[in-house]
């Protein structure tokens, strides 16, 4: 048996080296990058050292019954790659043949004239190795004595690489093993676990010897990327720095209370156990966190304690606001994810300290590794370890941001107390004083920061106050230092307050002839021992000037309307997340007018101009809000990113700034029920309501693109990432969602401006490709945009995440027949309505005869992303549409506007959709149905079964209309493999009451009642459809076939696998 193994093993390592080798070239031969003839030369000796050792272990004879296939294989794979070695051998070319005629020799001495056409021998290699892998080696791990089999003398002999490669196969085998046993799968699924474990198995690349350190650093490069997520640097990016000469005071002269028991320096040099900075809401404890981050004092200080040991810092900030636009920033998983990245990629022996069993050689990860639990576990062996490789200082703000219930609050709490308790481990926390904290800290060294910063609260406003000339003349020195001790003692520790404060009274001093107006200002406001909504709610209401109180009311309502539409975006499992769009210089053109914005020229802003505009957006905020909103730096430089490697720069990165909250609890307060009722009550100084205004503002920006392509880009221009176009577009079609419900006729101007811009950046080919999101050293290639020759409307290239995307496979599929054929059928699919209504009024019935996917199945929902956005399809366009002669049954690619509206059904999940979504869903299959859909078309594919080696059964699936209602309507079991993109998307998900739920299942009944009744008055139609050409892979339904596993070379680094549930060829049902 160990003979099989051990050629089974060579026979893998050839296999692996020789497709490796094929898809490098591959990859040369489109990007016409270079090859070293050297590497060649070397790959050519070791490879043909595999085959000599595949030759040796062929002679060896063995019972095994398997083992005669095992050297059919071989042998098939020895002729192949010994070819490939003979070839590689003669690529050593002379060193003084240089560029392309040197690269043209390599790659055809290579590939040409091989003995076959390439591509499909290395698809007839890869098949082989399946075989191997799948059949063979499981078939002969139930027979096995694994321990036996390691320890034979025969075993012991090999050679060290065949040794472990099969080494590895015989740990992998153990768990294949009890996979089998203990799982209750079918063949099909269990074929396709066995597939996915297999694979990870490394093979041995050109034969070089074996280099368990390089392995290493792999797996910890590999677990830095499973960690690491973009926001991690967002909150300490957010954060103000401090105000000069402020904080000081924690590194010079910190002063006790009777709550502040213990100077932060004595904590550091002496001070055992957790460190707590406590306050309330506004005090600047992230301020402070932040200072003590930056501040070059504080490593030194950790030193200190450290003492002769290496020094690791670790830092995490929690967010739980509507400007973080990622939860993880918010979750004990997220804290986790940050500390422990920190931790490895500043000293990697902590990776196997704290996942000591994910590094033993061989062992398989999983595609969720590492969970919360795994997460908890490794943190938990930090804080134990009698020994670390570095002393270890955390630094967490924001505990109280920490979304869970109290009691889990105090659990993390907890344990990071227990963990300030190794004589490693240094924790500076920081939080408000809410009654899990207190409980947990009550005897921890802490400081209470409002007793503290009296100083600093008066360092900040008589500097602001004192810049201001008008101020000098108004007050004297006497009545300037009455008026910041008024503020310092009504802001009651609350630095918040007095920056409100300040800003109140800097507006104020223009209009002021002596103090009393300002004093008076001053003691208006609500004092720092009242919640802070209340001071949100004065100023919102008195003191906003009055010249400016309508437009910042719609300001503040149209950032808060921004805050909603991350739920609304697809989002990317891989690729660019949600990036925040309100900015100064989008503000900038919030008072124009719809006509001059459609009269703009198409084309970006000189530097001058973009500038002299953020200065006008940053005034109109800071007049009309009343210090309510704030601008900040670009919040999306992730430097420190293992994957990306490098910034990446937003639209006018280096001058254009967002627009925030001044702090998260504005927020709360403006969802107040009150505070919402009043601001809805206001009259608009806008002709348009805040969505319209807002969507004419996104098709500005989109006008503005400017990507940075060589001999186009110039320096004098705002520069914008390449991905903007895409990103507003999809905000511009979910803002038109609602702006064509208030204002249809202008709505309808903006988009087709929008496609206007579309048409004309694609003819010039300055549309982003989807491979160009994915960022890349060196300028922009032709190949990174669309090509402008293409004659298919743009529409058609909209990015949808690969993991999401389905493609129809039928025989009669042309390439030159696309989905979409103008803009109608795109806003169709996005669900909008009224700009769809106002277009097929004048001419439905010649929009409904074009080439293309009909209307009427994009009104059904597209198959790729339907089921990802609530409220996607509306009945509304599906009843226009059948008015205006559309039929249920055409098709489309061998499938039907009604089997599409199936397919729908099909996805619904009631953990993603709303009851209003389930129905519409409802109306749409009824108007259908109504309208003469055939009730007796349903869905049908095929699966194999193996029963034994080498015989498989094939077994036939049918799911009819009836079954589909049924199972999404009454039993509420969507069949899609949504989970997968559900698990890595973190957004709120509708909570239906079981009121909405009999609701559905009352929709369901009702639907169920039409359906029957139509199948028994329709007869079924005799001839079936077009057949589907075999389909290989994993695929879903009727027609669809699998998902599509791979994306660019550039994106390799985030591909993830995926099994889909079924597998087999489908066909379409009538």
């Amino acid at each position: 048996m160990a003979e099989a193994f051990a050629l089974a093993a060579s026979v893998i390592g050839v296999l692996g080296f020789t497709l490796q080798l094929w898809t490098e070239t591959k990859e040369i031969r489109k990007t016409g990058s270079t090859i070293e003839t050297a590497d060649c030369a070397r790959d050519a000796q070791s490879l043909q050292k595999l085959c000599d050792q595949v030759k040796e272990l062929q002679k060896t004879e063995t019972d095994l019954s398997e083992a005669a296939r095992i050297k059919e294989i071989a042998a098939e794979i020895r002729e192949v790659a010994e070819e490939l070695a003979s070839r590689l051998a003669k690529c050593e070319l002379p060193a003084d043949q240089k560029g392309l005629r040197r690269y043209r020799d390599v790659i055809s001495v290579l590939w040409h004239g091989m003995r076959m056409d390439a591509d499909s021998q290395m698809r007839r290699l890869a098949a082989l190795r399946q075989e191997l892998v799948s059949e063979l080696l499981v078939s002969m791990s139930k027979r096995l004595d694994l321990g036996a089999l390691r320890q034979s003398a025969w075993f012991q002999s090999l050679d060290y690489e065949v040794k472990h490669q099969a080494d590895l196969i015989l740990e992998e085998q153990k768990a294949i093993k009890k996979a089998i046993n203990d799982l209750d799968v079918s063949a099909e699924r269990r074929h396709a676990q066995v597939l996915r474990r297999l694979d990870r198995l490394p093979s041995t690349k050109a034969g070089a010897s074996y280099d368990p350190e390089a392995r290493k650093r792999d797996r910890i490069q590999e677990l830095c990327e499973r960690l690491w997520f973009d926001a991690i640097p967002r909150r300490h990016h957010a954060i103000k720095a401090a105000h000069q000469k402020t904080f000081e005071w924690i590194f010079t002269g910190q002063k006790k209370t009777a709550q502040s028991n213990t100077t932060f320096q004595e904590w550091m040099t002496s001070g055992k156990g957790l460190y707590w900075i406590s306050g309330r809401a506004g005090t600047g404890k992230s301020s402070l966190m932040k200072f003590l981050d930056d501040d070059p004092r504080t490593e030194p200080t950790f030193q200190r304690w450290a003492g002769g040991r290496k020094l690791v810092l670790a830092k995490f900030y929690f967010w739980n606001s509507e400007a973080a636009n990622d939860d993880q920033l918010k979750s004990l998983s997220g804290l986790y994810k940050g500390i422990l990245y920190s931790l490895i990629k500043q000293e990697d022996k902590f990776a196997e300290l704290m996942f000591p069993n994910h590094f033993v050689d061989g062992r398989y990860w999983q595609d969720n590794f590492p969970t919360l639990l795994d997460m908890d576990e490794a943190f938990a062996r930090l804080a134990n370890a009698a020994e670390l490789p570095a002393a270890v200082g955390l630094i967490i703000d924001g505990l109280d941001e920490y979304d869970a219930t109290s009691g889990e609050q105090m659990t993390m709490a907890q344990n990071l107390l227990r963990a300030s308790n190794s004589p490693n481990l240094k924790i500076l926390v920081s939080s408000r004083p809410e009654d899990a904290f207190e409980t947990i800290f009550k005897d921890s060294t802490k400081l209470r920061l409002h007793e503290l910063t009296e100083q600093d609260r008066q360092t900040y406003a008589s500097d602001c106050l004192r810049a201001l000339p008008r101020f000098q003349d108004i007050a004297t020195q006497i009545e300037q230092a009455t008026l910041i001790d008024l503020i310092v003692k009504k802001s009651e520790g609350i630095f918040l307050w007095v920056y409100l404060a300040v800003e109140t009274v800097l507006q104020e001093i223009p209009l002021s002839m002596n103090i009393a107006r300002l004093e008076k200002v001053v003691e208006d406001i609500p004092s720092g021992n009242k919640e802070l909504s209340r001071v949100f709610d004065h100023i919102l209401r008195n003191r906003i000037p009055t010249k400016y109180r309508l437009v910042g009311y719609s300001l503040i309502k149209t950032l808060q309307f921004s805050y909603t539409l991350p739920d609304k975006i697809i989002p990317w499992i891989e690729g660019p997340g949600y990036k925040h769009q309100i900015t100064a210089l989008l503000l900038s053109f919030f008072e124009d007018d719809v006509q001059s914005v459609l009269g703009l020229r198409i084309g970006p802003l000189k530097k001058t101009e973009a500038e002299s505009r953020v200065e006008v957006g940053e005034n109109l905020i800071r007049k009309a809000c009343a210090g309510l909103l704030e601008t900040r730096d670009q919040d999306d430089i992730h430097t420190d990113s293992p994957i990306l490697g490098r910034p990446i720069l937003g639209l006018g990165h280096e001058i254009d700034r967002p627009v925030h909250y001044i702090h998260k609890d504005l927020g709360l307060y403006l969802n107040q029920e009150d505070t919402s009722r009043f601001l809805n009550e206001q009259p608009s100084a806008l002709k348009l309501s805040i969505e319209t205004n807002l969507l004419k503002c996104f098709v500005v920006m989109m006008k503005l693109y400017n990507p940075n392509i060589p001999k186009h880009f110039s320096s004098r221009t705002l520069r914008t990432q390449v991905w903007d176009i895409w990103r507003f577009l999809e905000g511009a079609m979910r803002i038109a969602r609602d702006a064509e419900v208030y204002d249809p006729e202008v709505s309808m101007e903006l988009l087709d401006e929008l496609d206007r811009v579309m048409i004309h950046y694609h003819s010039r080919g300055r549309l982003p490709a989807q491979r160009a999101m994915f960022p890349h050293s060196g300028d922009l290639e032709p190949a990174d945009f669309l090509d402008p020759k293409d004659e298919k409307h743009w529409s058609n290239e909209f990015p949808i995440d690969s993991h999401y995307r389905l493609k129809f496979d039928f025989e009669d599929e042309k390439a030159e027949d696309p989905e979409l054929t103008d803009f109608i059928a795109f806003t169709i699919e996005q669900g909008l309505v009224q700009y769809c209504v106002t277009k097929l009024s004048k001419d439905g019935k010649a929009a409904i005869a074009k080439k293309g996917r009909p209307l009427l199945s994009s009104a059904c929902g597209n198959p790729h992303i339907c089921w990802h956005i609530d409220g996607f399809i509306r009945h509304e366009t599906v009843q226009l549409l059948i008015e205006k002669g559309a039929d249920p049954n055409e098709l489309f690619r061998g499938v039907s506007c009604w089997q599409n509206a199936l397919f729908t059904t099909k996805c619904f999940s009631d953990q993603d959709q709303a009851l209003a979504s389930f129905q519409e869903l409802e109306k749409i299959l009824r108007l259908m149905l109504e309208a003469g859909a055939n009730p007796h078309a349903g869905l049908q594919w095929t699966t194999r079964n193996r029963i034994s080696k080498g015989n498989w059964e094939t077994i036939t699936h049918t799911q009819g209309a009836v079954e589909i209602v049924e199972n999404t309507f009454i039993l509420g079991k969507p069949d899609i493999p949504i989970a997968y993109w559900r698990a890595r998307r973190d957004s709120t998900k509708h909570i239906l009451t079981k009121d909405d739920r009999a609701k559905i299942a009352r929709l369901g009944a009702g639907l169920l009642d039409l359906l029957r009744e139509k199948q028994k008055t329709t007869p079924r139609k005799a001839t079936p459809p077009k057949p589907v050409r075999s389909n290989t892979g994993n695929s879903t339904i009727t027609g669809i076939s699998s998902w599509r596993r791979a994306m660019s070379r550039r994106t390799k680094i985030w591909k993830v696998r995926f099994q889909s549930r079924f597998s087999g060829k489908w066909k379409p049902r009538t």
